[in-house]
């Protein structure tokens, strides 16, 4: 008997739980739902803004000032290379192929009197063939 009333009692503890736990799965599964909505609209917002929605890592924040220090003496280089005068250049003048004139003068070209030819096909003999 003492078998039947703990067999009882566990299935009228069932019947009882069975609504609250259904009723909880149901409101846990609305929560995952909204959140999932929520997050890929922010995830979206960010990726559009250039941002990303997790934190970064100890090796992405080291690359990051890494990356700075490049770009910071990049930047001094550039302004000490601005800041002093350019080397004067030297013009080394190399001998003209016309002999003492840099320039010949050519005559202008006239289109008028360029004749343009007509191009004719190849006669083939077809006995040779």
């Amino acid at each position: 008997m003492l078998k039947f009333f703990k067999f009882f009692g566990q299935g009228l503890l069932y019947t009882l739980l069975l609504p609250f736990l259904l009723a909880f799965l149901a409101l846990f599964a609305v929560y995952s739902v909204l959140i999932m909505v929520f997050y890929f609209f922010k995830m979206i917002i960010l990726f559009f803004a250039g941002r990303n929605i997790f934190k970064d890592f100890p090796e992405d924040i080291e690359a990051k000032e890494i990356i700075e220090q490049v770009r910071s003496t990049k930047a001094e280089k550039e302004e000490k290379a601005t800041k002093q005068p350019p080397p004067p250049t030297y013009v080394f003048p190399f001998p003209s192929p016309y002999g003492f004139y840099p320039n010949p003068n050519q005559p202008p070209i006239d289109q008028k009197e360029i004749k343009e030819v007509e191009s004719k096909p190849i006669e083939v003999d077809e006995d040779k063939k």
